[in-house]
């Protein structure tokens, strides 16, 4: 069996629906393209060539569902591991419109973090399945097409794939074939307890560090990378409340932020509703310490939400990592409230004076580029229908606001293949 991914790759994932493939709360993703063959033999339990094992059909000792298994403990990190569902399903019988008949199998998928897609699966218009040319790979570049985890009703030697014409082809497949060297394009149901937020793949997070929060932008795109919550992590805030005037700065004390590249305390500005309006990254380099956050000048008047928190940015298209995010109630006004004596938030302070802003609150920062987290609904492959601020387009906080419309082809991209053992 030979196990293979390309080192650092970024993978692409398609959601398939709102929701897990068992109908409860989740994403349902499936990959873009091939990411492994199982070569050899089509199964585990082969006694000889040609001689098929009594039993027949058995998902659980089938090659391509070891690939899976070794492609979720050898490729995907500790904290990506975390955010893939556990799924238990049976698949019930399933008929296609061309008269083919796949069996049901009560408990074949009993627990599995990565799996092959059902026939039933593979066909679903919701899901985006129309026809042929939906059902293939981005990268249709060896024979064979990919294994399916269906088997046929009237032959428990044959097992399905889609073959590189986008078709389900079962006849030629059986479990004596000595011949298959099938290629594996896994799914999986992603837990939304997982994700701290969701950000345009490319260019979608500042580089710099300062004290202005940037509004985030509008985003047409189709392609997304997750920031992942990392329960290690134990970030803290000294405060849980603080005001100011549009222009002015609060100083807010912070406590077990993480070191090393990559790695920020970063603060966003969000809706009562939980939209995110202003991102920023406000302090780099200490464990703890106060960071001076500028209130934008456009912001209007309302209570708005601080959300604070230790961030590992990782790069276009690969995940990132987040505390819990620490809210601080944040109030707005031209006369700002009277500050708790008792708490470490203050308002009113010069950007300039202290913390790691040192600009005025007008200014542009130079460290900064483009492109914040943005977010919205999919529809029909494009992201739009995203709940409005003003003129600004929000982004989801969490995950359980993720949504993307049944059979829309938004991309996730984030989850990182480090290099299969064999």
């Amino acid at each position: 069996m030979t196990l293979y991914a390309q080192e650092g790759e970024a993978v692409k994932w398609k959601v398939l629906d709102d929701q897990t493939n068992t109908g409860e709360e989740g994403l349902f993703l499936f990959a873009d393209k091939h990411l492994g063959q199982s070569s050899g033999s089509v199964y585990h339990r082969l006694s000889s060539w040609g001689e098929p094992f009594p039993e027949g059909f058995d998902y659980s000792d089938t090659l391509y569902r070891n690939w899976c298994v070794m492609f979720y403990e050898n490729s995907l990190t500790a904290g990506e591991q975390s955010a893939v569902l556990a799924t238990i399903k049976g698949d019930q019988a399933y008929e296609t419109e061309d008269g083919l008949r796949f069996a049901a199998d009560s408990d074949i998928l009993s627990g599995e973090r990565i799996f092959c897609l059902s026939a039933e699966e593979a066909d679903s218009r919701e899901y985006g399945f129309t026809d042929n040319a939906s059902r293939l790979p981005s990268n249709v570049i060896t024979r064979g097409g990919y294994w399916l985890r269906s088997l046929t009703e009237d032959d428990n030697t044959k097992a399905c794939i889609v073959d590189d014409s986008g078709q389900f082809l079962v006849n030629a497949y059986t479990i004596a074939s000595a011949q298959i060297g099938g290629n594996v394009r896994p799914a999986f149901n992603l837990d939304p307890d997982a994700v701290a937020l969701i950000s345009p793949a490319t260019g979608g997070k500042a580089d710099g560090v300062g004290s202005t929060l940037e509004a985030v932008p509008d985003y047409s795109g189709n392609e997304w990378k997750l920031t992942l919550l990392d329960e290690n992590r134990s970030f803290s805030v000294k405060t849980d409340a603080a005001s100011a005037a549009p222009g002015e700065a609060i100083t807010v004390g912070y406590t077990g932020a993480g070191q090393g590249a990559g790695e920020y305390v970063t603060a966003m500005i969000c809706s009562e509703e939980g939209s995110i309006l202003y991102y920023g990254h406000i302090a780099q380099g200490s464990e703890s310490g106060e960071a001076v956050i500028t209130i934008p000048r456009d912001l209007a008047e309302g209570n708005y939400t601080l959300q604070v928190f230790s961030e590992q940015c990782n790069g276009d298209r690969m995940t990132d990592y987040a505390s819990d995010p620490q809210e601080i109630t944040l109030s707005v006004s031209e006369e700002k409230e009277p500050e708790d004596p008792e708490g470490e938030g203050t308002g009113g302070v010069d950007p300039g004076e202290e913390g790691t802003g040192g600009k005025e609150p007008d200014g542009e920062d130079p460290d900064r580029n483009g492109g914040q987290p943005a977010g919205g609904k999919a529809e029909d492959g494009d992201i739009s229908g995203a709940p409005q601020t003003g003129d600004k387009t929000t982004v989801f906080p969490y995950a359980a606001a993720l949504a993307a419309s049944s059979g829309a082809m938004l991309l996730l991209t984030g989850i990182r293949i480090k290099k299969n053992k064999r």
